[in-house]
């Protein structure tokens, strides 16, 4: 079973708010996106739920959220993003609720969900592949907690991307993701 086109989105919007639970999060995969539109001019800002304060081995918690933020903000430089902002919600606790949503508020046009099993649009990132492939980079302390995973492997989110432009009518690299219209 041959695996179906995705339709091609290569609109830039103007503003972008990428939002995820934790540092990190953006980088495998958004990120390629999140760089091509910074490129053309867009202003991106990226809200995180949390600082990532669980998410290193051996490292005391404020100590893990000092050194993720930091990274987190690097990282982001990296796609031309230059504002960072932290909720603050316990890491590991996150519950979709009222005090989530209502940090989260905002009106939007479209959303579009990155990393969906459903994904319905692609949008070509060939020629911010590399960026995207150095941006994880900055997240040195929380990689080196991983030890042998293959998320510490750069070349696996090239490898993601270039699935992905395949699917994505041929393109060299692609972002997928789900698109809700609002």
């Amino acid at each position: 079973m041959s695996t179906p086109m995705l339709e091609l989105h290569d609109r830039v919007p103007e503003r972008v708010l990428a939002t995820v639970a934790h540092p990190d999060d953006l980088e495998y995969g958004a990120a390629a996106l999140v760089a091509r539109w910074t490129r053309a001019g867009a202003a991106v800002v990226y809200v995180l739920a949390t600082r990532g304060e669980s998410g290193i081995d051996g490292m005391a918690p404020a100590e893990a959220a000092r050194v993720r933020t930091k990274e987190q903000v690097a990282s982001a430089a990296v796609v031309g993003v230059s504002t960072v902002e932290f909720l603050d919600h316990a890491d590991g606790t996150v519950e979709l609720g009222l005090p989530l949503r209502r940090d989260l508020a905002v009106g939007v046009r479209e959303a579009l969900v990155c990393g969906s099993p459903l994904a319905t649009h692609a949008a070509d990132v060939t020629d911010t592949v590399d960026l995207a492939v150095a941006s994880p980079a900055e997240h040195r302390a929380y990689l080196e907690g991983l030890g042998e995973h293959p998320m510490t492997d750069p070349e696996v989110l090239r490898d993601w991307l270039e699935l992905a432009g395949r699917q994505a009518q041929g393109r060299g690299a692609a972002v997928t993701f789900e698109l809700f219209c609002f």
